[in-house]
């Protein structure tokens, strides 16, 4: 019998990122999330990613979105711009955002109260 560590270490990576869950079609969620930001459209890709977020089944938000990006784009030799270009993608819906979306965006940086921010504020805190 073969032994597939790497397999075994994508399957717990996936599981602890957020992105598998027993609500079923998630993980295509997740799949348009990956094509969006792989193909670069990181308007499309922040939208999605609120859509998916909005559930209660993820409770940490910040640790969710960043660790999937990161899962997903981290041996990228461009995945600091890439991390840069979603997290502005974020803070753009920010500002057009409904109080809900920007609750939302506001726990994918850390910043629970962050419909009460400013837009400058915010962006400030965010994009650092």
């Amino acid at each position: 019998m073969k032994s597939y560590p790497c397999l075994v270490l994508i399957i717990l990576l996936t599981l602890f990122s957020g992105c598998v869950t027993e609500k079923k079609g998630s993980a295509s969620k997740w799949n348009a999330i990956f094509d969006a930001a792989f193909k670069e459209n990181y308007s499309r890709a922040a939208r999605l990613t609120l859509k998916e977020v909005e559930s209660e089944r993820y409770l940490d938000k910040s640790y969710t979105v960043w660790r999937w990006f990161e899962t997903r784009f981290g041996s990228s030799p461009d995945y600091p711009r890439r991390q840069r270009a979603f997290g502005e993608a974020l803070v753009e819906r920010f500002k057009k955002g409904s109080p809900k979306e920007k609750q939302l965006i506001g726990a994918i940086f850390g910043h629970p109260n962050a419909s009460q921010m400013g837009y400058e504020d915010f962006k400030a805190g965010a994009l650092r």
